[in-house]
């Protein structure tokens, strides 16, 4: 699998565990943690409030305490709290971009590619998301969104869909077989779907979300659970977590 970086992780190798921070409250503790129950940290500031203003100070933070962030704005189209305009959305992502290592915003969104131009010129990662909270889409209609993020020039492509049953937990290994030479990232969502967020990373989709504080989605667990989880049924994020803590295997 080709890799891309976060901040100093790769990814591509091992899965990373996201910790999604969707309170303000939780930021004004966490900027002075050592010890975080994720590698990488996902700012949702669409439901933190944009009008908060540590919120990037927070983010620099963490940043120098290791921690690569991963900022959010998802718009309500697919799941977020962001009901404004993209135009003013997109030059909250090009202030974010000095303090934070990665971004993510949705492949639908008009400022798509705006995000992924200035993303470039910074030197930062862009994940492209897509959500479908209804349903699992089919197998080939997967494939093209991520090829359309793909060439649209997202470095990691991310899609989360709604899982009721077997064919659709399925369809997203058919679609990780197909398209997972390069970073993805896929996410069953829901009840039925919570163990694939530790099976599919187990398999090689490249991040595994939980949350630091709240639920961000149906079906995600706290991020120090999905932790533990992937230590115990992943060996390959077991041996990099032991070599990245300085810690010696069991």
């Amino acid at each position: 699998m080709s890799r891309k970086r976060i901040g100093e992780l790769s990814i591509g190798q091992v899965p990373r565990v996201v910790g999604s921070i969707t309170q303000g409250e939780t930021l004004d503790r966490i900027g002075r943690l050592t010890d975080l129950a994720f590698d990488i940290a996902e700012i949702r500031w669409d439901k933190i409030g944009t009008g908060k203003a540590a919120v990037l100070s927070t983010c620099r933070l963490i940043e120098k305490s290791g921690t690569p962030v991963l900022l959010t704005i998802r718009s309500s189209q697919e799941g977020g709290a962001w009901n404004g305009e993209d135009a003013r959305r997109l030059a909250l992502y090009k202030k974010a971009l000095s303090s934070v290592s990665a971004v993510d915003i949705e492949i639908s969104s008009s400022i798509f590619r705006s995000v992924i131009n200035a993303a470039r010129k910074a030197g930062k990662t862009v994940v492209g998301s897509f959500h479908d909270f209804e349903r699992t889409p089919a197998v080939e209609e997967l494939c093209d969104i991520i090829r359309t993020g793909r060439r649209a020039g997202a470095d990691i492509v991310k899609v989360a869909t709604a899982i009721h049953g077997p064919a659709d937990i399925a369809a997203l290994f058919s679609v990780l077989k197909k398209e997972g030479k390069k970073p993805l990232c896929l996410i069953g969502m829901g009840e039925v779907g919570i163990p694939t967020r530790v099976t599919l990373a187990c398999a090689g989709s490249c991040l595994a979300y939980g949350y630091a504080d709240r639920s961000a989605a149906p079906g995600q667990m706290p991020s120090s659970t999905l932790m533990r989880r992937l230590r115990k049924s992943c060996p390959s994020y077991e041996r990099d977590y032991l070599s990245r803590h300085g810690l010696a295997p069991a």
